[in-house]
């Protein structure tokens, strides 16, 4: 089968797309012909170990000290077709439509996967009817850390939130999902993001590259900070009393903030999404099935041209989610 190979630690170049060996599955795994798979922020990351020290070096020591060895190929995110399923797989049959998350393992960007019904990390679904494969290979991970984080803020009815990074695939869901939940919803992104931003329902949009948001006089219910740019200390202004701070990309400023439980008075940080769930996954299918929650898609590349996918989302321009036909 072909595959986009991850061969060395780096920028995008490092890819190969190649034939290697068609997995077999076990027997409580299921083999998926994959048709789409999405390139994210977080693939990135892994693909140049770009997390602060206290993470890249144990990933480092798992993944391999000089070039990955037991990770061969990125991709968190698919959808497709199952083909074969093993003896104790309960819940799918060949000719499912899935959409899931590929677990700690990845493995997303090529032509076939395994995925384990066990394993709890990964997240399978049936694919919703009403969106194409593409569409479908966007969602199992970045709405659900959408999702996660947002339901630790306990949001409600009138309340004000702000979403720092909002235009890429974390973002978009949250941007929809907090307006979902009936809040006020400020989106911060660069400019040429706005009319997208707004069409999924953002409220008030600033951008950051000429205005500096932490300076307004506006206080916020909730912040999902989803780049972490700017470290806690210097924006913890802009919160309401009782405020819930979400670090989707979090720093150890934002670490050793983490609150175990909320206090009277004081913003609550959460550093971390939480477990995720297939409780989560289904209820992310249901809204897009009944047209609550959109997809939002910037390009779709060729497995061939997943060089091309990784560069735009390095470039920080996509606006919402890439995609990948991989079959």
């Amino acid at each position: 089968m072909k595959a986009a190979v991850w061969t060395k630690y780096g920028n995008p170049e490092v890819i190969q797309v190649k034939e290697i060996s068609k997995p077999v599955p076990k027997d409580h795994e299921i083999l998926v012909q994959v048709k789409a798979a999405s390139v994210s922020k977080a693939d990135c990351e892994l693909l140049k170990l770009d997390f602060p020290f206290f993470i890249s070096f144990p990933m480092r020591l798992f993944v391999g000290l000089v070039k990955p060895k037991r990770i061969k190929v990125l991709g968190q995110e698919i959808s497709g077709i199952v083909e074969t399923v093993g003896k104790e797989v309960t819940r799918f049959k060949p000719g499912d439509e899935v959409m899931a998350s590929t677990g700690f393992y990845q493995g997303g960007h090529a032509e076939y996967i395994c995925l384990s019904e066990r394993d709890e990390g990964c997240l399978i679904a049936s694919k919703p009817g009403n969106t194409s494969f593409e569409e479908a290979a966007c969602v199992a991970t970045g709405a659900i850390e959408a999702y996660c984080f947002l339901k630790q803020a306990e949001l409600k009815k009138g309340q004000k939130v702000m979403i720092i990074g909002a235009g890429g695939s974390f973002g978009t869901y949250a941007v929809q999902l907090a307006k979902y939940f009936g809040t006020e919803v400020t989106a911060v992104d660069i400019g040429v993001k706005e009319q997208m931003l707004r069409s999924l329902g953002a409220d008030i949009f600033f951008d950051f590259t000429k205005l500096d948001y932490t300076a307004l006089d506006d206080r916020y219910d909730a912040v999902f900070d989803i780049v972490c740019v700017e470290k806690y200390s210097g924006i913890r202004h802009i919160f309401k009393e009782n405020a819930v701070y979400l670090a989707g990309n979090p720093k150890l400023n934002h670490l050793l903030r983490s609150s175990k439980k909320r206090k009277e008075g004081k913003p609550s940080v959460f550093p971390h999404s939480g477990d995720h769930t297939p409780d989560d996954l289904e209820f992310i299918r249901d809204m897009i099935e009944q047209n609550n929650l959109k997809v939002q898609i910037d390009t779709v590349f060729k497995l061939n041209d997943i060089i091309d996918a990784f560069q735009l989302v390095l470039s920080g321009n996509k606006q919402g989610n890439i995609a990948v036909k991989c079959f």
